[in-house]
């Protein structure tokens, strides 16, 4: 989980931010990288929310202004603060336990209905924060991205930020330097357009999601999260570790913005980038800028 910065001009946003993320349990366990003053904003913020018998209330209002959260059947509960400290310059923040048990444990006892609920109500927490937008790809406190499977050149390394589908594009293209010139050319051209620059979580792996007795209670593992190309949500869902974890994206990817056209850039984009070794995807795409 990232820290997030109060800067000056963008107080309204971040608080939303702050809010929104709260509501679904967005924080377990944090470790900031970020300066303290950063991370102390948030749990400034996190201390003005309060539950009471499942609404999730502001108080008081973040400069004059009420977040706006959506009304849902079943509300996650808030998590509260138990300590925060600072060691060799980095802060850390615990939270309590959320309730239930990850995603990938309860599989197997839930009904197909109860898989469906829990997708239902992971993508509309997920589309509350598709409302936020950023003018480039970039982490909440500006600074850079990290994505496993986007920045298949780097990915344990900072990306970033990125103002331009140019820009990406030149960042990608890193990951296919090896490749004929001819197929990333091609595949450029059909690259999605990444604006609006959306807020992302980006790792909505089964291990991530955290529920009890059939319904969602949380969303962990904020590490990854920041703005992104707006495709990137649904297209990093195609991402399955394991059977089990296929499934659960399969199924979410029903509730979720649909984004096919993106999804099938990167799939050939992931086959490319692992030249010469050639799968059949890849093997199509070759075949396909030959005629």
């Amino acid at each position: 989980m990232q820290s997030i910065a109060v800067a000056s001009g963008c107080f309204e946003q971040v608080s939303q931010i702050l809010f929104t993320a709260i509501t679904i349990n967005a924080i377990n366990s944090c470790c900031f990288e970020q300066p303290r003053e950063a991370s102390l904003a948030l749990r400034t913020a996190l201390q003005a929310v309060t539950c009471n018998q499942g609404a999730f209330h502001c108080t008081p209002q973040l400069r004059g202004r009420e977040p706006e959260v959506s009304e849902a059947a079943h509300q996650p509960s808030c998590s509260t603060v138990i300590k925060d400290w600072s060691e060799n310059s980095r802060h850390f923040i615990i939270n309590e336990k959320l309730t239930g048990e990850t995603l990938n444990i309860a599989w197997s006892r839930l009904s197909p209905d109860q898989r469906r609920r829990i997708a239902k109500q992971t993508a509309d927490y997920i589309t509350e924060l598709r409302k936020l937008h950023s003018p480039r790809i970039q982490s909440l406190t500006g600074e850079t991205v990290y994505s496993t499977f986007l920045f298949l050149a780097g990915p344990t390394a900072p990306h970033g930020p990125f103002s331009s589908d140019q820009e990406l594009w030149a960042e990608l293209d890193k990951a296919l330097v090896n490749v004929p010139k001819k197929a990333p050319q091609r595949l450029q051209t059909m690259m999605p357009a990444a604006t609006p620059y959306t807020f992302t979580h980006g790792d909505l792996t089964n291990v991530n999601i955290m529920v009890d007795k059939g319904n969602l209670t949380g969303i962990i593992d904020w590490e990854t999260g920041g703005y992104f190309p707006v495709w990137w949500e649904f297209t990093s869902a195609s991402v399955g570790l394991g059977q089990e974890d296929k499934d659960w994206k399969t199924l979410l990817q029903e509730y979720m913005p649909q984004f096919k056209e993106a999804n099938e850039f990167w799939l050939d984009f992931f086959s490319l980038s692992r030249y010469p070794k050639l799968d059949s995807r890849a093997t199509a795409f070759f075949q396909k800028i030959k005629e």
